[in-house]
């Protein structure tokens, strides 16, 4: 199955959190304590390079748009 043909037939959802340009986290987990503590879940932590600053650009743009709000804590 190519993976064209894979994007139309499955799937899936993110969680990413971006920290700042230089900090990624991707994951499947629901970050809440019940699913951290019943649950296995799988993330990715990517520290510098291309990743994380494309990934904030991203958000930003989305946000800039109102398509998604940001999470300020």
């Amino acid at each position: 199955m190519s993976l064209c043909e894979q994007k139309q037939t499955s799937s899936g959802y993110s969680q990413p959190l971006v920290n700042d340009d230089l900090l990624a986290f991707v994951t499947s987990a629901n970050l809440t304590g019940y699913a951290l503590d019943r649950n296995m879940e799988l993330g990715l932590l990517v520290r510098g390079g291309e990743v994380p600053r494309l990934l904030a650009a991203q958000f930003d743009g989305l946000i800039g748009r109102g398509v998604v709000l940001p999470v300020v804590r």
